[in-house]
């Protein structure tokens, strides 16, 4: 594999790791999704609108597990 490709990688599973984290931290899904407004670069290879579909339903998945 690339380089590159692994770097893309590695900032993908990063940018989950975090948008896991702070979906059980945020209680409400726009306080989630600004929060994770500083790690954008690390998804560069989707626009605004498919990242924002993709974190909406990470923080619903996230939330239904506490009801």
């Amino acid at each position: 594999m690339g380089k590159m490709k692994q770097l893309a990688m590695d900032l993908e599973e990063d940018y989950w790791e975090k948008a896991s984290f702070w979906a059980g931290c945020c209680e409400y899904r726009g306080q989630f999704l600004e929060r994770m407004t500083p790690h954008r670069d690390k998804m560069a290879h989707m626009t605004n609108a498919e990242l924002d579909e993709l974190l909406t339903q990470a923080w619903d998945e996230k939330w239904s597990e506490y009801l």
